[in-house]
This record gives C-alpha cells, sequence and structure tokens, in this order.
C-alpha cells in the first residue's frame, strides 16, 4: 500500500538523485546575493547613485557636486535621461535633478533600443511629452507608453493637445490600440474609439479575447461607428488560455469561428470544460490534442478524446507521457490504444530518474530502449535505474555512462559501471575528473588502472598534466610529476597562468622543465591574474606579444558595473605593463581602451603618444570611436589640444629661431 509518507520519500530520493537538481539545491545555499549599501552607492562612479539606483532627491543632494560644471554636460545630460527611464524614477527628484544640472534631455539616447519604452512614471512621461519637439517622433512611444499602463491623461494629452500632429499610422493601429486592448484598459479604448478615425483591422477583438477582456471584445464588437472585425484567432487563443466566456460571446455574435488550434491546445492546457463546449460545436481534434494533453498528464482530457472525438493520437503521447512520469496514462494508452511507443519512452523515463515507468514499460512494451536509457540514468545520477538495466536488459550502455559519472563525480556510478558493467575507462574519463575538479574521482580511476599495463599508453599521456594545471589541480599535478613519466607540455604554464593558478604555475616553473610560452603571460594579462604576471616577468624569459597590451582590457567591459577592484587590477596591471616591460603604447590599444571607457588606462598610456604621430593617432581614435564615455573622449580632447599648442609654439620658434628654454 502507497502511503503519502512513501510517495513523499519516494519523490524526495528521484529528487535528490537528479545531479543537475541537487547541483541547484546546494549551489542555491551558497550563492550570495549582491547588493549595496549606501556607502557603496555614493563610491559609484559617473553619478551611478541616480542612473542605476535612482536614489531619491534627499539622499542624492548631499553627494552632488556644488559646482555642476565639475561634471560634463553630455553626463549630465545622460544621467538624468536615464533616470527618467528608471521604474523607481519620482517626478519630484527628478525635477531637482533637472534644476541642478541645467541641462535636459538626451532625446537621441531617448529614442535608442526603445529606451523609451522604459520610462513608466505617469507624471513624468507628461512632462516629457510636453517638452516633446513636435518633429520628434517620441509621440508615437509616449502612445504606447501610455497604453501600456493605463496612462489615460497621457493619450488625452498627445490626441487633444497636438491636433495637428500626424502620428506615425502604424504605430496608432498596430500598437497604441493593440496594446490597450492587450493590457484590458477599457477607459482608453473606449477614448480611442471616439476621438481617433484609424481604421483598427481585425487585431483588436483578437488581442481583447486572448486576454480575456470581455468588456473591450463587447466594446469593439457592438461600437456603432465603425466596423471592427477579428480573425479566427480570437477564438483560437482565448481557448488556448481557457477563456470560456470570451468563446461563448464570440460564437453568438460573431462569424470567424475557429479552427483546430482551438481545440487542441485547449486540450494542450487542461481546459477540459473548453474541450468540452468545442467539440460540442462540432469542431475537430488533430492527434496533436491528444499527444499533449499525454505530454501534460491530464488523464481527464485524455480519456475525453479517446472515448468522445475522432481525432487520433501518434506514438508520441506514450513518449511524451514517459518522459514526464504520467504512468496513469501510459496504462491507459496501452490497454485502450493501438498506436503504441518508440524506445524513447524507456530512455527518457530512465533520462529521468523513474524507475516505476522503466519497470512498467520493461514488463508490460516491447519497444524496448537503446544505449541512451543507461547513458542517461547515469548522467543524472539514478543508480537504481543504471542497477536495473544492467540487470534485465541487454543494450547495455557506452563510453559516454562512465563519463558521465566522471563528470559528475559520482563515485557510487563510477564503481559499479566499471566493476559491474564492465566498463573500461578512457582517457575522455580521466579528462572530465580533471576538467570538473572530482579528485576523487581520479583518484578512483587511478587505483582501478594502475595495474592494467595495456591502458598505460592510452590513458597517460602529457594532456592529463595539462588539464590538471590548467584547472589548478597542484596535488593532482605533483602526483603526476612524482608518480608518472609522462610529463606534460608547455601549455601547462600556459593554462594554468591564464587562469589565475599561481601555486601551480610557480610548481611548473621550480620543478618541471616543459616551460611555456608567450600565451602565459598574454592570458595573464587577459584575465587580470596581475601576480601570476609579475611572477612570469620577473621568473621567466618567454616575454608578451603586442597582444598583452590589448588583452589587459578585453574582457573588463563585461564586469559588473561595481566591480572596482577588478577595474583598479587591471590599471595596476596595465601600469605594470607600459612602466615595468616597457610594452608599446599603439593606436589599437588606445581604440581599444577608449571604446571600453577605461579612464584610469587611458591617463596612463597618453602620455607616450607624442608629436605629430600622437596627434594623428588620437584625432583618428576620436573620429573612430563615438561611444558614450564622454569623459574618456574629453580627456583624449585636452591632451590633442596639449600637443596641437606645443606642435605650434615649435613652429614658432623654428621661424624665429628661438630656441626652447627647459
Amino acid at each position: 500500500m502507497t502511503t503519502p509518507t512513501t510517495t513523499t520519500t519516494t519523490l524526495f530520493k528521484c529528487i535528490f538523485r537528479s545531479i543537475y537538481i541537487r547541483q541547484l539545491i546546494f549551489n542555491h545555499t551558497t550563492t550570495k546575493r549582491t547588493s549595496l549599501k549606501g556607502r557603496d552607492i555614493i563610491k559609484l562612479p559617473l553619478l551611478g547613485m541616480i542612473s542605476i539606483y535612482a536614489m531619491p532627491w534627499h539622499f542624492v543632494k548631499h553627494y552632488l557636486p556644488k559646482d555642476r560644471n565639475q561634471i560634463l554636460p553630455e553626463r549630465r545630460r545622460r544621467v538624468i535621461t536615464e533616470y527618467c527611464c528608471h521604474s523607481k524614477a519620482t517626478l519630484d527628484t527628478f525635477n531637482h535633478l533637472l534644476k541642478w544640472s541645467n541641462v535636459e534631455f538626451d532625446w537621441e539616447y531617448l529614442k535608442r533600443d526603445g529606451y523609451c519604452l522604459t520610462v513608466r512614471d505617469e507624471k513624468i512621461l507628461e512632462y516629457i511629452v510636453k517638452k516633446c519637439p513636435l518633429n520628434n517622433y517620441y509621440f508615437d512611444w509616449a502612445m504606447e507608453q501610455a497604453c501600456k499602463y493605463g496612462h489615460l491623461s497621457i493619450v488625452k494629452l498627445i490626441c487633444s493637445s497636438f491636433k495637428g500632429l500626424q502620428l506615425q499610422p502604424f504605430q496608432i493601429k498596430k500598437i497604441a490600440m493593440y496594446t490597450a486592448c492587450s493590457k484590458g484598459f477599457t477607459d482608453i479604448v473606449k477614448y480611442l474609439l471616439e476621438n481617433r478615425t484609424e481604421q483598427w483591422g481585425d487585431a483588436a477583438i483578437d488581442r481583447a479575447a486572448t486576454n480575456n477582456h470581455l468588456d473591450i471584445v463587447k466594446l469593439l464588437h457592438f461600437h456603432k461607428s465603425r466596423a471592427i472585425g477579428c480573425t479566427k484567432n480570437a477564438i483560437n487563443f482565448a481557448s488556448e488560455h481557457g477563456h470560456l466566456e470570451v468563446v461563448k460571446f464570440l460564437f453568438e455574435h460573431r462569424t470567424e469561428r475557429c479552427n483546430s488550434y482551438a481545440i487542441d491546445e485547449a486540450a494542450k492546457n487542461g481546459y477540459i470544460e473548453m474541450v468540452k463546449y468545442l467539440h460540442e460545436l462540432g469542431v475537430r481534434t488533430t492527434n496533436y490534442a491528444m499527444d499533449s494533453a499525454c505530454h501534460q498528464g491530464n488523464l481527464e482530457i485524455v480519456k475525453f478524446l479517446h472515448f468522445n472525438c475522432k481525432g487520433g493520437a501518434t506514438k508520441n503521447a506514450m513518449d511524451w507521457a514517459s518522459m514526464n512520469g504520467h504512468i496513469d496514462i501510459v496504462r491507459f494508452l496501452s490497454e485502450h490504444r493501438t498506436e503504441g511507443s518508440t524506445n524513447n519512452a524507456m530512455d527518457w523515463a530512465a533520462e529521468n530518474g523513474n524507475i516505476e515507468m522503466v519497470k512498467y514499460l520493461h514488463q508490460h512494451r516491447s519497444e524496448g530502449a537503446t544505449t541512451y536509457a543507461m547513458d542517461l540514468a547515469a548522467k543524472n545520477g539514478h543508480i537504481e535505474i543504471v542497477q536495473f538495466l544492467s540487470e534485465h536488459r541487454t543494450e547495455g550502455c557506452s563510453q559516454e555512462a562512465l563519463n558521465y559519472a566522471a563528470r559528475n563525480g559520482d563515485i557510487e556510478m563510477l564503481s559499479f559501471l566499471v566493476d559491474t558493467v564492465k566498463i573500461k575507462c578512457q582517457l575522455d574519463t580521466l579528462k572530465e575528473s580533471l576538467e570538473n575538479g572530482h579528485l576523487d574521482t581520479f583518484h578512483f580511476i587511478y587505483n582501478h588502472i594502475s595495474n592494467n599495463k595495456k591502458n598505460d599508453k592510452i590513458l597517460w599521456t602529457t594532456e592529463v598534466m595539462d588539464l590538471a594545471a590548467k584547472n589548478g589541480h597542484i596535488e593532482i599535478v605533483k602526483f603526476l610529476s612524482e608518480h608518472r613519466t609522462e610529463g606534460a607540455t608547455n601549455r601547462a604554464m600556459d593554462m594554468a597562468a591564464g587562469n589565475g593558478h599561481f601555486e601551480v604555475v610557480k610548481y611548473l616553473h621550480f620543478n618541471r622543465t616543459e616551460g611555456a610560452t608567450t600565451y602565459a603571460m598574454d592570458y595573464a594579462a587577459q584575465n587580470g591574474h596581475i601576480e601570476v604576471f609579475k611572477f612570469l616577468h620577473e621568473h621567466r624569459t618567454e616575454g608578451t606579444t603586442v597582444m598583452a597590451m590589448n588583452r589587459t582590457v578585453l574582457f573588463t567591459k563585461f564586469l559588473p558595473f561595481n566591480e572596482n577592484q577588478e577595474c583598479t587590477d587591471r590599471e595596476e596591471l596595465a601600469s605594470f605593463l607600459i612602466n615595468a616591460r616597457k610594452e608599446k603604447c599603439d593606436e589599437g590599444f588606445l581604440l581599444n581602451i577608449t571604446t571600453c571607457g577605461y579612464y584610469g588606462i587611458v591617463k596612463l598610456a597618453l602620455p607616450h603618444f607624442v608629436g605629430p604621430k600622437g596627434i594623428v593617432s588620437i584625432q583618428r581614435v576620436l573620429e573612430t570611436n563615438t561611444s558614450d564615455h564622454f569623459e574618456v573622449r574629453e580627456l583624449l580632447k585636452i591632451h590633442l589640444k596639449e600637443l596641437n599648442k606645443k606642435q605650434f609654439i615649435g613652429f614658432f620658434q623654428r621661424i624665429f629661431g628661438l630656441e626652447t628654454k627647459d
């Protein structure tokens, strides 16, 4: 007899044995939520306390510079524009910021990539609409935004205050009205019907029906001033989402009707009353209705379709039910229908850890399985299923089963596959354990095959130590160095350096002879491992390539905005490259750091750009780079101005024969 307790216990074991789900659970407990406190927020560069965190005026007013000119006008304009797009923006803070900054909006930024569609505050949106130039197509976006959030006053403002303004017909028809219908803002729909003259097309009723806004469907249908149609999608999509009253109204008052999509999707989503209603009206099903109902596990609908509808099914029905653990449906299909299944049924049931389903299919069906069944069960840690399949079936498994176990660090699974199923360890198995940091798995494999001389040349290659070094497994690197003779390649130090494994780099340098290449320092620079980089500089002779300079800053642009320490490390590394190693700062490097907005690194590099060549390089960078890093561009302009000044003075001195005074 199955009790709730045993069912719960079985379910827990099934979930816990899933490698993927188990890792999600335990990783969640160790994941730290990162949030900034006020003292950290005020330190954010580029007025991030306003643009990113939308802090209120009573907070930010204490930390803004009294002289606003300390901040570039372009930056002030951008920050205020970003603030008005923030979900926490308020009109009070917005007005204070405008007064403090003495600049208006960045209209081009508002239009870029739909940022204007993120203005949610009704009062701020109204302010922007009133300030917007008449020739600016922001009105179209504002109308959509007003309809999206139900701001009737904004809709009225745009329609009445700018009667002479020709709004884009496409925007009004396809976005404004349709958005209001989708969101259910009856007052806006009514206003647009009474005050606009556009032909709304067929999608207005479709949108309202899809989202269960019956009052809007009725309003549009009964409107006398113009004919508003719809398509089959009205009933199709309303049926899909179970909006029975909407569907009834449309069938009773309109003639568009629907197609099989309506009843198929209603069956898929479990709306039995909708399925019955559509069936009574003669709407026919397709195979998809039964297949998808089985997939979703709705036995009541499966039975209704089987006993009342002429639509059939496919092998997908039992396959999908098996995959999702709906054993009652699998039994029903097996006993009442003839479509059967494919070997996917048992493969997928094994993959998902459903031992009862696997046993049922084995005992009552003849479609069988493939090696994927055991492979995927091993991948997900379902040891009980692997044991059952090994004992009762003949398909066996592939090498992938062992590799999956090694990847997951599943010693129990690994042991069973090696000792009972007799799967031989290959190089890929070792690589999986090393790539994923499962040292106990590595030692298990080593202990099981250390006496097998036939496998020596297959398993033990230089790639093993290379991978151990790459992944920072210092103990395994030492173990291999002391107990094996295959050694490594110079990729060991290269990859260890690139991944910042300082202890591994030092061990390889002092205890191995394979050496490294220029990639070691290049990759260390790329990933910001300054300690490793300095060690290689002081102790090795391979050096770097020109790529080191560019790679120093290559990936910083993907860092979160507030990781200042990482940016500081980048500046330190760039300074070390420039000053200690005398690496060349070329135009490409300057363009790279300008594009990424690295103010500190640009400041370090600019002194190396002098004379006519420096002037030409900076001019080209300014022309090529059109980024929004205003402060960096200003830095370049100031340096360029100084260079031009020096060039002019030098020219003047040469003309009049004056000597330069030190």
